[in-house]
């Protein structure tokens, strides 16, 4: 597979994930994603290949589509194909993309008391929409990584509910507080969501600075050189209710990028009608 430019890179053992969600297998992805991933990883990228397999999937072209197409990637142009997609966004967001579509068929949906599938989805959809748009006016080419970041960080929560004895009660606790998720589950566990997305991201064969970003996402962590995922660490607070953690936003990405807190505000805004767009497709 393709890699994001590297970040610091972790050891992670695959043994520690199954302490945590015991025998339960992470479902695999479609096999024609999988394919795809698989040809943007070899060392001579065939790009018209890989957009002719996925043009085969009419399912895979729409849902690719709809997210180049949404507000936060498409940057004013309007995109009618696969080929075209591929060409615009090339080799590195292409993957991106694919990971964001790959784990949305592949994580599952618990109906326990204190997870709410709509509600995850669409908080993840308004973190995405809000990296997105906040990367293409700080650094554009690196837009679908800090979009799939920022949608994908708390992917271990839909298996940690199906699979984590008593997790049901922690989301619980959390909703009803105002309390950090993360802490709550260190105290709790002894281990946080982020470092168990980042065990998931490694058992997919995610690229190495997705991986960190997830294992770190909910650490106070001031912004480095070469760091690419800086806006995706901004929108990172977010919370599963309206607004919350919006202030904060707005005072980290003034501070990070110099940007008056108006034009982020405005930013945060416009954002909200394409995540209500881009919820659609994984609710």
């Amino acid at each position: 597979m393709a890699r994001f430019p590297l970040g610091k890179k972790r050891k992670h053992d695959g043994r520690d994930l199954d302490a945590v969600i015991g025998d339960y297998e992470l479902a695999p992805f479609p096999a024609l994603i999988s394919q795809a991933l698989e040809r943007i990883g070899q060392p001579e990228f065939d790009l018209n290949g890989v957009a002719d397999l996925m043009a085969a999937d009419p399912a895979v072209t729409v849902r690719l589509l709809g997210l180049v197409n949404s507000a936060a990637l498409s940057r004013g142009r309007v995109i009618t194909s696969v080929h075209q997609a591929a060409v615009i966004v090339g080799r590195n967001q292409l993957e991106s993309l694919l990971i964001s579509l790959a784990v949305k068929s592949a994580l599952p949906s618990p109906t326990v008391p204190g997870f709410d599938r709509r509600r995850f989805w669409t908080t993840a959809a308004r973190r995405a929409a809000i990296a997105g748009r906040l990367s293409m006016v700080v650094d554009p080419r690196r837009q679908s990584e800090n979009f799939t970041a920022a949608l994908l960080q708390d992917m271990a929560l839909p298996v940690l509910a199906e699979r984590a004895t008593g997790y049901s009660d922690t989301l619980l606790d959390w909703h009803e507080s105002p309390v950090d998720l993360a802490g709550l589950e260190r105290r709790t566990y002894g281990w946080d969501h982020g470092q168990i997305s980042s065990l998931m991201a490694a058992r997919w064969n995610f690229p190495l600075e997705l991986i960190d970003f997830m294992d770190g996402h909910h650490a106070a962590r001031a912004a480095t050189d070469g760091d690419g995922l800086v806006p995706a660490r901004v929108v990172a607070p977010i919370r599963e209710s309206d607004e919350a953690g919006d202030e904060h936003v707005v005072q980290l990405a003034s501070d990070l990028f110099s940007l008056p807190a108006d034009q982020v505000v405005d930013l945060v805004t416009e954002s909200d009608a394409d995540a209500a767009r881009l919820a659609t497709m994984f609710v």
